[in-house]
């Protein structure tokens, strides 16, 4: 299939995607009360870092053994990295069991949680492996069936059926759309790969792989962090109403990365790893001056699109908490854009295997994060919160990009 046809079909699917997930926050926001909404995004966020947390970002080191060896070695890989999780998960879930008992998260949906965070990171694994394999578009279908099919269908049988529109048919629409799509990405998986590598266990390269992923997971986990901590900051100073518009901002300016991971980095991913394990440093160099010209402007049309888009979208909800908070709009627009700008020299240095950067930035940033929280917060109130996401990708973005110049220095003097 042609490169360009299959960019745009993959952007296109992606676009689909956020377009329902779009639709799906719209109609809870039209039809269902704002706690809800906020209830939504606070399961939907601390799914995302849970995900994190059982993943170990085994990925990290698991995609760059899949890129270098080919797909005959898949399996294996893959097989390895079950058993990790099998193991994690029966670690892990008397604590989750505990969050839900004590009621830190609602406990009426602790059900819900436990099925589609298995549901999820395990779909999401598998479309990593579909990119490393070069099957962007693949991965997109899969994330469509697991992110957007559910959404159009769970708004059509909510508007046939009004007494459906509550909180728990979401979550067990969105279950359902996510086992589909992970049945779908092992079959394609099984299709795709062949069986080379040894059908035993083996825990000496799970071991390895641990020692490259735990410090990036904890870089993760911090980085996430953030993305639960706000959402309960949120709850905490203004409520559930207000929590639930900014869920609602937050998941729109979400959709910049989306974009330009599925048109931009997907593609862009597996030549770059691959050209820095072979040490083919122009092809390197070349490769990324393209992602960074394409990601910049891409990063720069979305999020006007964006904020004009959501101003005008405002004007049709019936709560006034929405318009009533529209000043959380552009701030949480800007610190989403800047972090779409810091997957350039992020993708620079995990292809070079600078791991301790990438643990390093995180691990302070996030420190930042709460350190301006907590100032300025008796001052400025809830805008703490976005002005505080500013300054974490903000210093991520400068950290990164230096230590990236130093390494394009080094690449050049190597040519020499």
């Amino acid at each position: 299939m042609n490169t360009n046809f299959t960019r745009v079909l993959n952007v296109s699917l992606r676009g689909l995607t956020l377009a329902a997930k779009f639709g799906m926050l719209a109609f809870m926001a039209v039809s269902m009360s704002p706690a809800d909404v906020g209830h939504y995004g606070l399961l939907t966020a601390a799914i995302g870092w849970t995900m994190y947390l059982v993943g170990w970002e085994f990925y990290t080191f698991s995609i760059r053994e899949i890129i270098a060896q080919g797909p005959g070695h898949v399996r294996a890989i893959v097989r390895n990295q079950a058993a990790l999780y099998a193991v994690t998960y029966l670690i892990i879930s008397p604590i989750i069991v505990l969050v839900f008992f004590t009621d830190t998260l609602p406990a009426r949906y602790g059900y819900w949680f436990a099925a589609l965070l298995v549901l999820e990171h395990l779909g999401l694994e598998a479309g990593r492996v579909l990119v490393a394999l070069s099957r962007p578009l693949l991965s997109s279908v899969v994330l469509f069936l697991r992110g957007g099919a559910w959404c159009l269908v769970a708004i059509a049988a909510m508007l046939a059926l009004p007494q459906l529109r509550n909180l728990d048919f979401v979550l067990a629409s969105w279950t359902a759309g996510s086992a589909v799509g992970l049945l779908l990405s092992l079959r394609t998986l099984l299709r795709l790969t062949g069986q080379t590598g040894a059908n035993s266990i083996n825990w000496r390269w799970i071991v390895k792989g641990l020692s490259v992923a735990l410090p990036l997971m904890i870089a993760s986990l911090s980085l996430r962090g953030v993305f639960t901590i706000d959402r309960v900051w949120i709850e905490l100073i203004g409520g559930a109403e207000v929590l639930g518009a900014y869920v609602l901002f937050i998941g729109v300016a979400t959709a910049i990365l989306s974009f330009v991971d599925a048109g931009i980095v997907d593609f862009a991913y597996p030549r770059i790893v691959l050209a820095a394990r072979s040490g083919k440093s122009e092809e390197f160099r070349t490769e990324m001056r393209r992602l960074a010209a394409t990601v910049a402007g891409a990063v720069v049309f979305l999020s006007t699109v964006c904020w004009f888009g959501f101003v005008f979208f405002l004007e049709f909800l019936p709560n006034p908490v929405y318009q009533q908070n529209m000043g959380l709009l552009a701030p949480i627009v800007l610190a989403i854009a800047l972090y779409g700008i810091s997957s350039v020299p992020h993708l620079a240095l995990y292809a070079h295997n600078y791991d301790g950067t990438i643990v390093a930035s995180h691990l302070v940033a996030a420190a930042i994060f709460i350190a301006v929280i907590y100032t300025l917060n008796p001052v400025i109130g809830i805008s703490s919160i976005p002005l505080a996401l500013n300054v974490v990708f903000g210093v991520i973005l400068v950290w990164k990009s230096a230590v990236c110049v130093h390494l394009f220095g080094r690449l050049t003097v190597d040519r020499d």
